[in-house]
């Protein structure tokens, strides 16, 4: 796995409390997996994907847009808490 930056600010986890969240890309044969995961009690967000296998990329610029796309859209999605508030 390796670790995108992202300017998104992560909320501290909401099942333990701690602020050691991080956006996490998770590579598999023809698809990505982006997600949040805290490092102190495991828990884990959304999982935002992308199927690679039918997608032309004509320059490597390309993916990485859609790949900081949703690593924000898998920041957003761990923001969320009760009610569907970003709070």
């Amino acid at each position: 796995m390796i670790e995108p930056t992202s300017e998104a600010a992560l909320k501290p986890c909401p099942f333990c409390g701690e602020s050691n969240a991080r956006v996490l890309v998770e590579a598999v044969p023809g698809r990505i997996h982006i997600f949040v995961h805290c490092s102190s009690c495991g828990a884990r967000g959304e999982t935002i994907g992308a199927n690679l296998k039918d997608r032309y990329y004509p320059e490597a610029i390309d993916i990485v847009t859609e790949m900081v796309a949703m690593s924000g859209a898998a920041a957003e999605s761990w923001n969320m808490r009760r009610g569907g508030q970003e709070q």
